[in-house]
């Protein structure tokens, strides 16, 4: 049951080591990334982040290992199969000291779609501003005129 949950869920979830190897990754980072999940285990994950994200991926992957539980959700960029980089959002789960994972769980969520959505309702309330604005200004002239 739990394999195959972690398997369908919409999200990358994986397990790392403290050193930053990937030692498990489901099925869905070859869905968002096109990336075939043998070709990543056992790699850094640190290679996959884009290199502007290293410095502070590192720092924050560094205090995760140091405190057990849930850290803050970050930010951060991967290449996929292409070359393109992709934002995720990062929630990282140090689960060391548990003896069935000994590893920090992390989740990725890829963020292209929520920021193409952000946009458009940007867009759309742009255009509802200006048509305030306009429709503001023929009524004041309205008003003037009586």
């Amino acid at each position: 049951m739990y394999s195959s949950l972690l398997q369908n869920i919409s999200e990358i979830v994986g397990v790392i080591s403290p050193d930053g190897i990937i030692r498990y990754s489901n099925s869905q980072l070859q869905k968002a990334l096109g990336l075939p999940t043998e070709e990543v285990v056992g790699r850094n994950i640190f290679d996959f982040i884009y290199p502007d994200d290293v410095r502070r991926a590192t720092l924050e992957y560094s205090e995760t290992v140091l405190k057990p539980g849930e850290a803050i959700p970050s930010v951060l960029r991967f290449r996929d199969a292409s070359g393109v980089w992709i934002p995720f959002e990062i929630i990282a789960n140090n689960r060391l000291n548990d003896p069935d994972v000994q590893g920090v769980i992390f989740s990725a969520r890829d963020l292209r779609y929520r920021r193409d959505i952000e946009e458009a309702i940007r867009r759309v309330n742009a255009d509802v501003e200006k048509r305030v604005e306009e429709r503001t200004t023929e009524l004041a002239k309205a008003n003037a005129a009586l």
